[in-house]
C-alpha cells in the first residue's frame, strides 16, 4: 500500500510541477515533473505487478522482473531530477484505496532482496549518490535565496536521500524492516515536495 500511495503522491508532484512549468516556463520544474513521473509510474507499476503476482500467479520471476524495471526507472528519475536541479543551482543561483487494502490482507510481502545482490546494491548506491548531488545543489539554492520555500525543497530532498540511504542499508544487511523504514522516510519527502508545490503555486513563487 505504501508503494501505491507513494506512486500516487509522486504523480501529483509531477502534475503540479508540470502545471506550474507551463505558467512559469521553468526548466527545473520540467525536469522535476518528468523525474517524478518516472518515479510514480515505476512505483505504481511495480506495486501492481507484485500484487497481481502475489494474489494470482505467485511466480517469483514476475516479482524479480518488476523490481528490476523499477530500479532502472528509479535511477533514471533521480538522474533527470539532478540534471534539472543542476540548472537551477548553477545557473539561476549563480546569477541571483479500501478495496486494495482488502486485497493485501493475508498477502505476505517477499523478502527485501529478490534481485541479484550486486544489481540491487549498485542501483541503490547510484540512487543515493545522485540524490546527494541533488541535495548539494538544493543547499546552494537555499543558501543563496534564504527562502522558506527553498528550505522546503531542501527538506524534501533530504528526506528522500535519507530514505534511500536507509533502504540501501537494508539491502546491504538484508533487512526488510530497514528497507521499509527507508521507503516510509522517502514517502515523507514526497509529501514535503508536494506541499512545496501546492504552497508555492498559491503564492506565485514556484
Amino acid at each position: 500500500m505504501l508503494d501505491f500511495v507513494s506512486g500516487f503522491v509522486a504523480l501529483l508532484v509531477s502534475y503540479y510541477a508540470y502545471r506550474y512549468n507551463r505558467l512559469l516556463r521553468s526548466t527545473p520544474l520540467l525536469f522535476l515533473s518528468f523525474g517524478f513521473m518516472l518515479l510514480g509510474l515505476g512505483l505504481l507499476s511495480e506495486a501492481s505487478v507484485h500484487l497481481f503476482s502475489a494474489v494470482y500467479t505467485r511466480q517469483i520471476r514476475i516479482f524479480v522482473e518488476a523490481s528490476a524495471v523499477y530500479l532502472v526507472m528509479q535511477v533514471a528519475a533521480y538522474l533527470v531530477i539532478a540534471m534539472g536541479y543542476a540548472y537551477e543551482a548553477y545557473t539561476k543561483a549563480a546569477l541571483s484505496s479500501p478495496a486494495a487494502s482488502l486485497l493485501l490482507v493475508g498477502v505476505k510481502r517477499p523478502a527485501v532482496l529478490l534481485l541479484p545482490y550486486r544489481l540491487s546494491v549498485t542501483a541503490e548506491l547510484f540512487s543515493v549518490i545522485i540524490l546527494a548531488v541533488v541535495v548539494y545543489q538544493a543547499t546552494l539554492v537555499y543558501t543563496t535565496s534564504k527562502n522558506r520555500l527553498a528550505g522546503m525543497v531542501l527538506t524534501g530532498f533530504l528526506l528522500i536521500m535519507l530514505g534511500q540511504a536507509i533502504s540501501f542499508g537494508g539491502v546491504i544487511v538484508l533487512s526488510t524492516l530497514g528497507f521499509e523504514i527507508g521507503e516510509l522516510t522517502r514517502f515523507l519527502g514526497f509529501l514535503v515536495l508536494l506541499g512545496f508545490l501546492l504552497r508555492s503555486g498559491r503564492s506565485g513563487q514556484a
